[in-house]
């Protein structure tokens, strides 16, 4: 490190012998005495930091051992006046850099100051453009870590089109970045009837009082960045990281918006065990991951709702009949590699045809609806209801036996009874026929036989009166009756 003071040692200099060093060095530098019997310790050096050894022949070897070769210091030897040439190769292959003479030559002397001083310049010159490049170094070091940091969460980032499994990535990437023990998400929409105004995608471990504290944390937070009161939302689950999660705390969390196209969508919330202090790099990195995600999650939520689009009925906002054939498929499958119970359950709204012709189409278009709101409050999230086709809706129920189904059918039955409408000041009332066919853990039946034999039983309940439930027989043909009404 360059010294504001550039100091001279000399050792085992007499009196006039430093008063001739000082006055060759002429101001530029200022002489450190020490005898040959005092030498400096590495203390010493590493204080003085000298840039110019003098000492005499007498003093050298000892001198040579105190200030061994040093970067940027230049040892000098004085040799008496009667000294040979062999005396002056002697010294310069004991390790001297310069050798001076008795009596001491001013001129002499200010030349070896002035190599020393030039030596000392070029070693500090050297040292402060070797910090530069192990700083250059570090830095793009540091920026390689960063690019390979971005393009990972890149790279994974578009493994997926799925919301949870999206924010489970950010997850999993940021905790690279910074301790995590949750990061929650709020994802908000347009308003409607049918439609949830905001998901509210939150970690399935969590106790109820944390639960309430980042739902509120995340609609006031959602309430702060798009101006609006989110009165409708509904709770995803998020796969558990096995860490507990507690209530979101001051320092603890921190609060990032989603962004695409310049619009604020939605926000992650990130808990910590301890009090978040990020550096600038960590800030910079996290940002630009956020704000990658909040393009992924955009396109991912744009695919969810054109899937949607493609796989829901817009009157009943139910999945449609192509959709249903599709998980028809699968749960099938399912079923026949683990052995599960399942039941298929057919419901066809009664006189349909007459509530049209006597009421009118939008009449129509309300009982469906209604009767699709009734399905959907009704079943459970692993259930899979569907509009099969004009007034008739069916339900697909895993593991779910013809006694469980037939309980289901019975509930649909008697809440469509009981739901009442007006249409012109007219009030009519509607009932539901439903048939059920299920299929035991032997079965290898096709998805075709299974809405065959539903349907089937279906029609038995139509032919013996309406408003019922009948489940199929075993025997395909013979549907027998499950309830009477």
């Amino acid at each position: 490190m360059a010294r504001n003071e550039l100091i001279i040692w000399g050792i085992g200099l007499t009196e006039l012998e430093a008063q001739a060093i000082r006055r060759a060095a002429d101001g530029r530098a200022r002489l450190v005495t020490w005898n040959s019997e005092t030498l400096p310790d590495s203390e010493a050096l590493d204080c003085d930091e000298p840039f110019l050894v003098l000492a005499t022949w007498g003093a050298w070897g000892r001198a040579s051992r105190a200030v061994p070769v040093l970067e940027g210091v230049t040892r000098a030897v004085i040799l008496s006046e009667t000294a040979t040439a062999e005396d002056v190769q002697s010294a310069t292959a004991s390790g001297a850099d310069a050798v001076l003479r008795l009596p001491i030559e001013q001129e002499r002397v200010r030349a070896v100051v002035e190599r020393a001083i030039s030596v000392r310049r070029l070693y500090e010159d050297i040292f402060r453009m070797t910090q530069e490049i192990v700083l250059e170094r570090e830095l793009l070091s540091r920026k390689n870590e960063q690019l390979k940091f971005i393009n990972r969460f890149l790279a994974r980032a578009a493994e997926s089109m799925d919301t949870v499994e999206l924010l489970g990535i950010a997850q999993d990437e940021l905790s690279k970045l910074l301790d995590i023990t949750a990061l929650h998400a709020c994802i908000w929409g347009p308003s409607s009837e049918e439609v949830f105004e905001a998901e509210l995608y939150l970690a399935e471990n969590l106790s109820a009082s944390a639960q309430q504290g980042w739902s509120s944390l995340l609609l006031d937070s959602a309430a702060s960045l798009n101006g609006i009161c989110l009165k409708d939302y509904r709770i995803v689950s998020l796969p558990t990281t096995g860490r507990t999660i507690n209530p979101p705390s001051k320092g603890k969390t921190i609060i990032l918006p989603l962004k695409a196209a310049g619009e604020i969508f939605g926000c992650i919330g990130i808990a910590g065990p301890k009090n978040y202090s990020l550096g600038r790099d960590q800030v910079e990195l996290m940002n630009s991951a956020v704000s990658h995600l909040g393009l992924a999650l955009r396109n991912a939520v744009l695919f969810s709702e054109a899937r949607n689009e493609a796989d829901y009925d817009g009157l009943t906002m139910i999945h449609n009949r192509r959709s249903f054939e599709r998980r028809l498929k699968e749960e099938l499958m399912r079923h026949q590699r683990y052995g599960h119970t399942m039941s298929l359950l057919l419901l066809d709204i009664d006189h349909f045809k007459a509530i049209n012709d006597t009421y009118g189409h939008l009449a129509g278009d309300a009982v469906l609806a209604a009767v699709a709101r009734t399905i959907r409050s009704a079943v459970r999230t692993c259930d899979y209801p569907a509009r099969y086709g004009g007034e008739e809706f069916v339900i697909i129920l895993p593991q779910t036996s013809a006694m469980q189904a037939n309980i289901l059918g019975e509930r649909l039955r008697r809440e469509i009874a009981n739901l009442g409408f007006t249409e012109e000041g007219a009030s009519f009332h509607v009932t539901a026929s439903i048939g059920i066919a299920d299929i035991n853990p032997e079965s290898h039946i096709t998805s075709p036989q299974l809405v065959r034999r539903a349907d089937r039983a279906l029609y038995a309940a139509k032919n013996r009166g309406r408003n019922r439930v009948m489940v199929a027989a075993a025997d395909e043909q013979c549907p027998s009756a499950a309830a009477m009404h």
